[in-house]
């Protein structure tokens, strides 16, 4: 680093000069590439008179290139969730209710199908007609109230920005 880029980080507070130490770290070095501020001049304001605080004006220009950077990237995925969300959960309900019966009926008819298998080893044959209806509809029901539990908790994490701790989770392996 210059002389004067070093003399515009000591004019910025601790915690600036944290922020821009970690942006302008090796291999960030403003000459291009995807990163936000990867056309950001450091030395843009080195013309600058100290009492200008060419530091605070280079700090705005890295600011001004990570919100442009944000609205590129995140602002549509946000507007997105956000048109998703109906008065009742999200718009992700029918799917995942039609995804649950299907799982819950095809898992209904594996079962029944191994136990035909089974009894069929054995010499068997089932001619009673029952195919544990009961523990079927049982399962679809609660699984049907699981999915609809979740839309309604994925629409409040919606409502409240508390989706971000979806990827905290993630990376904690929980």
């Amino acid at each position: 680093m210059s002389n004067f880029f070093q003399e515009m980080m000591n004019g910025l507070n601790p915690e600036s000069q944290e922020s821009m130490s970690q942006f302008f770290q090796e291999g960030n070095y403003p000459q291009g590439g995807n990163y936000p501020g990867g056309r950001i001049n450091p030395y843009a304001y080195s013309w600058y008179d100290r009492k200008d605080n060419p530091g605070d004006k280079l700090y705005a220009d890295i600011i001004r290139a990570q919100t442009a950077d944000y609205m590129r990237k995140f602002a549509p995925v946000e507007d997105a969730l956000a048109a998703s969300i109906t008065p009742t959960g999200t718009t992700s309900l029918e799917g995942d209710l039609t995804r649950t019966r299907e799982a819950v009926m095809g898992a209904g008819l594996n079962i029944q199908g191994q136990q035909g298998r089974s009894m069929e080893r054995l010499g068997v044959a089932d001619n009673s007609g029952y195919s544990n209806q009961n523990a079927n509809i049982s399962a679809l029901v609660g699984g049907l109230n699981d999915t609809r539990l979740r839309d309604s908790d994925r629409r409040d994490a919606l409502l409240t920005g508390t989706t971000t701790a979806l990827g905290q989770k993630a990376r904690a392996g929980s």
